[in-house]
């Protein structure tokens, strides 16, 4: 299996229908090569990164999509829970999840919390903390950034592509005619993480 078209016809494994590294950025990719807005056989959500691996490790599924910091952070501290796996594909890159607070929080307190991230990024106290969670930087940008996410997800409906879960207009929940029924997720087990190129590692 040389390439993302050779997965014709696979089981898919995604975390949740609201991820993007997870589920919606695999999307666009998939919807090139779909026929008749499908794509896999069929479509399974495990619940997290980690699960997502482990079905691919043990055979219930035969790809799943991976964030790249989750896969490296596997690949460093628990490397035989990628035993047998590898990357095939890389899908567009996006930002990464954003730091949020309450929308309660007072313009004072927010420069604070601002503040405070950015001396943790350059405190040289904390590189090797820094190195081992992938950590460069952190870049101020606006909410609407993140429309960007949105896109993956309209390009695809765009080409009648609805196979993946969606967060509004695909969901699991999704009646047979808008896409195929996705299995409900089950609580993430405490274990590793697995193939395919994620939010958190457990």
């Amino acid at each position: 299996m040389g390439s993302l078209a050779d997965l014709r016809g696979a089981r898919c494994v995604v975390n949740e229908a609201t991820s993007h590294s997870g589920t919606n950025a695999l999307r666009p990719l998939v919807a090139e090569l779909a026929r008749d807005g499908r794509f896999f056989a069929s479509v399974t959500a495990s619940g997290s990164h980690s699960d997502s691996l482990e079905h691919v490790r043990a055979g219930k599924a035969d790809v799943a999509c991976i964030d790249t910091v989750v896969f490296e952070l596997v690949r460093k501290v628990r490397p035989d829970h990628l035993a047998g796996l590898r990357a095939l594909a890389r899908t567009q890159p996006a930002l990464a999840p954003p730091y949020v607070t309450s929308t309660q929080t007072d313009a004072a307190t927010l420069r604070l919390l601002q503040r405070a991230l950015f001396a943790a990024v350059r405190d040289p106290n904390l590189a090797a903390c820094r190195a081992a969670l992938h950590l460069v930087d952190f870049e101020l940008v606006p909410a609407h950034a993140y429309g960007e996410l949105a896109a993956f997800e309209t390009t695809a409906l765009q080409r009648g592509y609805f196979e993946l879960p969606a967060p509004q207009r695909s969901p699991l929940t999704a009646a047979p005619g808008n896409g195929a029924p996705v299995e409900p997720a089950r609580p993430a087990a405490s274990r590793g993480c697995a193939e395919g190129a994620g939010d958190r590692i457990r």
